[in-house]
Order: C-alpha cells, then structure tokens, then sequence
C-alpha cells in the first residue's frame, strides 16, 4: 500500500513539474489516460516518467491484495472529487494546472481500482457498492457514479434499489439533490453513453416518472 502512496505523491509530483514546464494550449497536451495521445509518444522527460509510474502499477495489486488497495483508494476518490469541483467553481472559465493535476490524480485512482476489481472482481465489486452505498456524499458526486458504472465497480441492483429509496424521501433540499443526481445518471449512462440499459435501473426510472407527472410543490414549471 506504501508503494502505491509513493506511486501516487510521483505521479502528482511529475504532472506539476511537466505543467510548469508545458502549459496545456489544446485538449490533446493535457495529460490524461483517457486520451490516446497520453501513451502515444511523450510531450516531455515527466509525461514518459507518468506513463512508467502508471505502468508500474498492475504489478503491484494482486489477487490476495486488490481487496485493500480499493479500500485504501475509495476515499481518495472522494477526496479528490471535493477538490475538483472546488477548483471548477474557483476558476469556472480559464482550468488552473492544479485541476489539470487533480484530474489526472483522479484518473489514475480510477486506474487503480479498475486493476483491482480485474484481480479479484466479486469480491473487490462488492466492496465498493458496499463502501459507496455507505458514503454521505454518495448523492453529491454524479461523475463518480458514473465512472462506477463505466467501470463495472458498482452492483447496478443494489445501486438501483437505494436510489430508488433516497428518490421517495420526503421534499426537501436533499430530496431535490437526489432527483438531480438520478436524473443526471439516467442522462449519461443511459442516453448519452448507453452504459447501461433500461433494466438495470427500472426502479429508478419508475420513481423518476412518477415524480416527474406529480412534482412536488416548488418543482412545478421547473
């Protein structure tokens, strides 16, 4: 696990020493494994010492481990959430290095519990719908959802079953979150996506419905 803290505290390490260097003018300089051009050549000697950093990783999670390194990095995933949308709302138009950095953080923790649920799926998988459907931010971060469902880190039945729940709680500011999560990960991963299909949150789309043909009193017209 201390291998990994270290993996990590480089690899932010390397990225703010290569933005300092090679600010980002396009969407291909920024550095993201999300992007082809990531491990397609090396825009500078950090970029090439990222990708060894990253590749370095596989090895290190293992069938018998995988279970702690996504429970070690679960909270990190939150954490670093909190700090992007943070650095969104700070600087909404021109993106910061900082947030370039965060996200790429990001990415890779992704990477990291993608890997361990690759090493041991039930279990890792169970896991982690465990430790999401237990989070009090878990209606707060649509994207991070929406990367369990992408990644196949979150049992869609258990998932479907407690948002449904959380949708049929009283009106309230929370209440109204909550729709807006739903409908935000109906939109992504069904719509826009098709990550998923329809079966796989029927309860959810059900109660959607419903709210949607008897909104509550302040949501008319909205």
């Amino acid at each position: 696990l201390q291998s990994l803290q270290n993996t990590l505290h480089d690899i932010e390490k390397e990225a703010l020493s290569h933005y300092k260097l090679h600010p980002p003018t396009n969407v291909t300089s920024i550095l993201s494994l999300t992007h082809s051009s990531f491990t397609q050549g090396a825009q500078s000697a950090e970029h090439e010492r990222i990708k060894e950093l990253v590749c370095g990783i596989h090895p290190l999670i293992q069938e018998d481990t995988a279970l702690l390194f996504a429970r070690d990095i679960f909270d990190k995933v939150f954490s670093l959430s909190d700090k992007i949308i943070a650095e969104q709302k700070t600087l909404p138009m021109q993106p910061s290095t900082d947030l370039y950095v965060l996200m790429l953080v990001n990415e890779v923790c992704l990477f990291v519990l993608q890997t361990a649920r690759e090493k041991n799926a039930q279990l890792v998988t169970n896991e982690l719908t465990t430790l999401f459907l237990q989070h009090e931010k878990r209606w707060q971060h649509k994207y991070i959802a929406v990367n369990f469902i992408r990644l196949r880190l979150i049992n869609m039945q258990d998932f479907d079953k407690q948002l449904t729940e959380a949708l049929q709680q009283p009106v309230s500011a929370t209440s109204r979150q909550i729709v807006e999560f739903a409908g935000s990960v109906v939109q992504r991963c069904l719509v826009d996506e098709q990550l998923i299909t329809q079966k796989d949150l029927k309860n959810t789309l059900e109660t959607l419905g419903k709210i949607a043909k008897n909104p509550p009193p302040g949501n008319q017209g909205a």
